[in-house]
């Protein structure tokens, strides 16, 4: 999968963990709305190192915290 598939499908994974919606991150997050919706709805292709910070302080993780996960493998990912 291409590397922005797996942040969209990491962040939803985390969202239903801590049982936020889109809207609830994008409060909790400091982002605006429609970027929260941007990346998930995979219009925004190459998020930021900033936005997936904010994404991260959002649901109460770490930076490290969120890319470990067999989604990041090398295996996992392509660029296709």
């Amino acid at each position: 999968m291409e590397p922005y598939q797996a942040l969209i499908k990491r962040i939803k994974e985390l969202m239903k963990k801590e049982k936020l919606t889109k809207y609830k991150l994008s409060i909790q997050s400091g982002l605006p709305n429609s970027t929260i919706l941007n990346i998930m709805n995979g219009r925004t292709k190459s998020t930021g190192f900033l936005s997936i910070t904010n994404i991260c302080r959002g649901l109460n993780i770490s930076v490290i915290e969120f890319f470990q996960s067999e989604l990041f493998t090398p295996e996992n990912l392509s660029d296709d």
